[in-house]
């Protein structure tokens, strides 16, 4: 079963205390946000790819904004401090091994002794 659609939403804690009501807002739509038209696998990746693409500073910025729960200004934080390819990686790996993979790292003790515990699972899977 897919997701079809990824939201935030936000609470204001100190209206909510002054009015005594709490009071839901929503942050981010991923899908309408960044014009992702469903949350497919396949959507996802492409947003990977072109969020990275050089030239989408701005989108990627606004990204990494809204990941970080809009804290402080958008237009005053820097872009998130990596490569172009370390983006896209921490966008399209679910493990901080598979991360590490993408972007070329050398296996640590931690992900050999896994790769050990567990077999080659990864290639046994497909």
């Amino acid at each position: 079963m897919l997701p079809l659609n990824w939201k935030i939403y936000k609470l204001d804690i100190d209206k909510a205390n002054a009015s005594g009501v709490a009071e839901w807002e929503l942050s981010v739509d991923y899908v309408n946000d960044y014009q992702l038209g469903q949350m497919s696998p396949d959507s996802l990746y492409n947003f990977a790819k072109r969020v990275t693409t050089k030239g989408n500073e701005e989108l990627l910025q606004q990204f990494w904004w809204d990941w970080s729960r809009q804290v402080g200004d958008v237009g005053t934080k820097e872009v998130y401090p990596l490569t172009q390819l370390k983006n896209f990686c921490q966008l399209t790996e679910s493990t901080k091994s598979g991360t590490r993979e993408c972007y070329g790292a050398k296996k640590d003790l931690d992900n050999k002794l896994w790769d050990w515990m567990i077999g080659d699972w990864k290639k046994a899977a497909k």
